[in-house]
C-alpha cells in the first residue's frame, strides 16, 4: 500500500508540477522520480539480490514529507510572484559572458586553492 501510494502522489506531483510550472525540472520531481524508480528496483530485486524485503510502512514518511515539501513551493510561488520582464538578445548575450567570465574566474580561484 505504501509503494502504491508513493508512485500515486509522484504521478501526481509531476502533472502538476508540469501545469503549474511548465516544465518537468522542479525540486519535487528531482526528488520524487529518482525515489521511486529505485524503490520499485529495490522491490523488484530484493529477494534475487537477498537483500531484506522492503518495509512499505517506511514509505508512508516519504510520501507525507514529499507532500508537504512540494505543497511548501506552491505556497510559497503563489505568494511571490515574479515579474516577468522581455530583455533584448544583446542584454541577453552581455548577461552570459559578464556571468561566465565571473564563474570561469571563480572556479579557477577555487581550483588554485583546492590545489595547494
Amino acid at each position: 500500500m505504501g509503494l502504491l501510494l508513493l508512485i500515486l502522489s509522484t504521478t501526481a506531483i509531476v502533472f502538476l508540477d508540469k501545469k503549474i510550472y511548465g516544465t518537468f525540472y522542479t525540486p519535487s520531481i528531482i526528488l520524487s522520480v529518482p525515489f521511486l524508480v529505485i524503490c520499485i528496483l529495490y522491490d523488484l530485486n530484493a529477494d534475487l539480490l537477498g537483500f531484506t524485503a522492503l518495509n512499505y510502512d517506511v514509505l508512508y514518511i516519504w510520501v507525507f514529507g514529499l507532500f508537504f515539501f512540494w505543497i511548501t513551493g506552491v505556497v510559497t510561488t503563489v505568494s511571490m510572484p515574479v515579474k516577468r520582464y522581455i530583455v533584448s538578445k544583446e542584454e541577453k548575450q552581455k548577461d552570459i559572458y559578464f556571468y561566465g567570465k565571473n564563474l570561469t574566474n571563480f572556479s579557477f580561484l577555487l581550483a588554485c586553492i583546492l590545489t595547494i
